[in-house]
């Protein structure tokens, strides 16, 4: 099931495929089941205390949920996007980042500091600072987004080595989703 999803992934990669894309019920129920095997039958490679290695200095795209209903409300020209400072800080960039321009809207980002677990493999990215790229001026501060500041996200870690990342989560009626991640080896 790993290369199995793995070279899944690397096509939708390949082909700019969003989260957010609608796949037929059939590719997304085998996508899910290779992504499910995997965090449940496969040892993660890199273990939950080194996770603090890993995550400095890089950048990774959510490249598959199985939770359909938030990726439908996810515009399809949109990406999930997680930067990560470099080695010795805490902070990271959570952003939403739009391919198209939506009413000049390029880029909404949470520059926010985030705690690993190294127990349990639990990473909580805390909101800090709310902004956007707008018309082509960056970092424009946002007043309306201000009250996100001091909220969370928390990427509940089932497997990890260097090129993908799986989440799994529960939604608010209790399904179980899976959140994959690919690392992105280029600059932004």
């Amino acid at each position: 099931e790993y290369q199995e999803l793995r070279v899944l992934l690397e096509v939708m990669e390949a082909e700019s495929a969003k989260p957010s894309d609608m796949l037929d019920a059939l590719r997304r129920q085998e996508l899910t089941g290779y992504v499910r095997a995997v965090a449940t039958m496969r040892p993660s490679s890199i273990p939950f205390s080194q996770i603090d290695r890993v995550l400095p200095d890089s950048r990774w795209r959510l490249a598959f949920s199985s939770d359909i209903s938030a990726m439908g409300e996810l515009p399809s020209y949109a990406d999930v996007k997680l930067s990560f400072d470099a080695e010795g800080s805490t902070m990271m960039d959570y952003s939403l980042v739009f391919t198209q321009k939506m009413l000049g809207l390029k880029k909404l980002n949470a520059r926010s500091s985030y705690k690993i677990n190294p127990q349990n493999g639990m990473v909580r990215c805390i909101y800090e600072k709310i902004s956007t790229d707008l018309f082509g001026i960056k970092d424009i501060g946002v007043g309306a987004f201000g009250m996100l500041k001091g909220r969370y996200v928390t990427i509940k870690t089932v497997y990890m080595d260097t090129r993908m990342w799986i989440e799994r989560g529960n939604g608010p009626d209790g399904s179980e989703y899976y959140n994959v991640y690919t690392r992105q080896l280029e600059s932004p």
